[in-house]
């Protein structure tokens, strides 16, 4: 978010002031009904009413729609101008971050070792680098401003609700802890569930990749039927960890549409009766059942939310071990150029410990000679060559480059070179 959050906290700012407007408006419609049809006076009557009559709203309900309409429309207005910005600031910050990390990523895989390149499935690595990179776009896009407004809305609408019946408003805010802490533990399985999904989805890639850049040799040795053999086991068990992502999704809308249902049908049911018996007015009621319904269904958008915020935790680890990889050291500084007189002292070099490649190699080429390097397969010989340009450091002896050791050559510019 580096460079980014000032636009990014600035589509907070909006999405808070769009939710504000957005929840002013059903004021117009208590105004209108209790001023209208209940035969209110204006006395006490809010800083929106106060306009509403300075603009001619008098006490018919015929005079108070044309008024009422026009600031009606000015609000929610006002609320889209600044969803809008919301949604434009936070874009451009999300494609922002998106890049950087996209750069950081590349930049750091360039200065890796060779090591790890060898090791690492090339698959994997590139769904990290885009399918991870772009769940975190969408996440920072979306999802983490939805954050904000669902805190603003319940903030907003607490203070609105109580300023009018405190008791009411507390029946309208019973369910939404259970519904808070119903969506934090469906985040904590969901977010479990995913990387699962997401590590078999690597595999899957890296399964693909390895097939279609070795076709040639798949089909030399008839090998078809074990690769998509093979290719179906790891699409079978991405199947498998996706059902269980989508089952956990059913129950939590399932059970989450059952609390939101049953706060609706409590506030209707005590706000009625209320209403009926004369503790609040007509506008109120209509006002709570109104807020109650904007309220509940961003908050119970949250799972929705959770489950990206469950696959950004896994996509930011994974793209943190990647930059977690300790990048090469360089030892040396020797820039000259290379006449091509290499020497090898005593060289010895092992992938594992215990299993050496090469054991006491020692000889010398002189620039410009041509020496051949012959052996059956797994002898050694591609190891003996890639050590020259220190895609490897021997595990033993050492190798000299016009008589300087390779450890003191500068290693970007000797591969220049040597390569």
């Amino acid at each position: 978010m580096i460079g980014s959050r000032g636009r990014y906290l600035a589509s907070w700012i909006a999405i808070a002031l769009a939710a504000f407007f957005g929840l002013l408006q059903p004021q117009v419609i208590r105004i209108v009904l209790d001023v209208g049809i209940g035969e209110q006076d204006w006395d006490g009557a809010s800083w929106i009413g106060r306009i509403i009559n300075n603009l001619g709203g008098g006490g018919q309900i015929k005079q108070l729609l044309l008024p009422a309409a026009g600031i009606s429309v000015v609000l929610m207005g006002i609320s889209g101008l600044f969803l809008y910005l919301k949604g434009r600031w936070s874009a451009i910050a999300a494609e922002d971050t998106a890049r950087r990390i996209r750069n950081r990523l590349y930049s750091h895989l360039q200065n890796l070792d060779y090591e790890y390149h060898v090791k690492a499935n090339t698959g994997d690595l590139i769904q990290r680098c885009t399918s991870d990179v772009e769940t975190i776009r969408s996440f920072l896009a979306t999802q983490a401003v939805e954050i904000g407004r669902g805190i603003f809305l319940v903030i907003f609408t607490a203070l609105l609700m109580s300023s009018l019946n405190t008791p009411l408003t507390w029946i309208s805010m019973a369910m939404l802890p259970a519904i808070f802490l119903f969506g934090y533990i469906f985040f904590l399985k969901v977010k479990d569930v995913f990387s699962e999904a997401d590590e078999c989805e690597g595999r899957l890639s890296a399964t693909l990749q390895e097939n279609i850049s070795g076709i040639r040799v798949v089909r030399a040795f008839a090998r078809r039927e074990h690769e998509i053999q093979k290719f179906d086991d790891k699409n079978s068990e991405f199947r498998d960890k996706n059902y269980r992502l989508i089952k956990l999704i059913a129950w939590y809308w399932s059970i989450s549409d059952l609390l939101c249902f049953t706060q609706i049908g409590l506030v209707m049911a005590v706000g009625g009766y209320w209403a009926a018996q004369g503790k609040i007015s007509l506008g109120t009621a209509v006002l709570f059942f109104t807020y109650i319904g904007r309220l509940l269904w961003p908050v119970r958008q949250m799972g929705r939310i959770l489950t990206e915020m469950g696959k950004t935790t896994v996509s930011l680890r994974r793209i943190q071990e990647i930059l977690d990889e300790p990048t090469e050291v360089e030892t040396g500084n020797i820039k000259g150029r290379v006449k091509g007189a290499v020497e090898f002292r005593n060289v010895s070099f092992h992938y594992e410990e215990g299993r050496p490649i090469l054991s006491n190699i020692s000889f010398k080429v002189k620039p410009g000679e041509i020496i051949a390097i012959l052996g059956p397969t797994g002898s050694g010989k591609s190891t003996l060559v890639n050590l020259i340009p220190r895609l490897y450091d021997p595990s033993a002896g050492e190798i000299l480059i016009d008589g300087v050791s390779t450890i003191d050559w500068d290693r970007r510019h000797l591969r220049k070179q040597a390569c």
